[in-house]
């Protein structure tokens, strides 16, 4: 009896034995990683997935293309078709260069009726001959022998000008064009910057300052329409009289045809004139 009591206490030592170094060997574990409390480790399942994000891209400037007009909207045409590709043939020794035949729908700028056209030949001109071109006349026969005659106003150096055939001759495809008369008249268009200046009003009218020690008695502008930043649209210019102007003097005045932030001056004088 007394044997069996020794035996039961020596199997209750060896299992305390046993459960005192199961635990150590887990404390000694827990020391190893470092302590303290373990973030749950999320299943598979619920992981958030693991990436870097893209970076968000920068838009492309927009180009200023003929196609992609920069100035305020005008009602005044509907569409001008361009080539593919442009021309820039250089029309004999003008120092014009022939940019594109453009076929234009809209109303017929040339001759102020503002009449509705659809299909009208058209071409775009860069002046790129040094020199502010006051008029000009351009005669050209096409494939057809048909006569087209293309005439403008006021266009400065380095702008280009799209400008309607005169008779309102339609377009065609794969239109060719050969020089048959010019009559080109330079002369520089004065702004007047040291004496006058003028600002856009809104509502479609301008301030017109003198800033002269000066007064003006017959003060006139000529304007014409912006297709885009760099291009006139319409052979056609515009004039408005602003009349006397003493010295500090500023006034505003509405153009008949003037759209704010579709028009440009294109020259400014003191007297008669059209």
């Amino acid at each position: 009896m007394e044997y069996g009591k020794k035996k039961i206490r020596i199997e209750l030592i060896l299992l305390i034995v046993a459960v005192v170094c199961i635990l150590t060997a887990v404390i000694a574990a827990i020391a190893v990683s470092g302590g303290g409390e373990d973030e749950p480790e999320p299943s598979p399942a619920s992981a958030e997935p693991s990436f870097t994000p893209a970076p968000t891209p920068t838009p492309s400037p927009v180009p200023l293309t003929p196609e992609t007009p920069v100035v305020a909207d005008l009602d005044i045409y509907e569409d001008i078709i361009f080539p593919e590709e442009p021309l820039d043939l250089y029309i004999g020794e003008t120092g014009l260069v022939l940019q594109g035949i453009l076929s234009y729908t809209g109303n017929y700028l040339e001759d102020g009726s503002d009449s509705p056209v659809q299909g009208v030949c058209a071409i775009k001109l860069l002046n790129d001959s040094g020199k502010d071109i006051s008029y000009a006349t351009l005669q050209f026969a096409d494939q057809l022998g048909r006569e087209l005659s293309f005439t403008f106003s006021n266009l400065p150096d380095g702008w280009s000008i799209i400008v309607l055939e005169a008779e309102k001759s339609f377009y065609m495809n794969d239109m060719m064009l050969s020089l048959a008369g010019q009559l080109i008249s330079d002369e520089p268009l004065d702004l007047m910057p040291s004496e006058i200046y003028i600002e856009d009003g809104g509502d479609n009218s301008l301030i017109v300052r003198n800033i002269s020690d000066a007064d003006f008695s017959n003060l006139r502008f000529h304007y014409k329409y912006l297709y885009d930043s760099e291009t006139l649209l319409g052979g056609i210019s515009y004039s408005c009289r602003v009349g006397e102007l003493i010295m500090g003097a500023a006034v505003s005045v509405a153009p008949t045809r003037y759209v704010s932030g579709g028009c440009r001056v294109v020259r400014i004088f003191d007297g008669d004139g059209e």
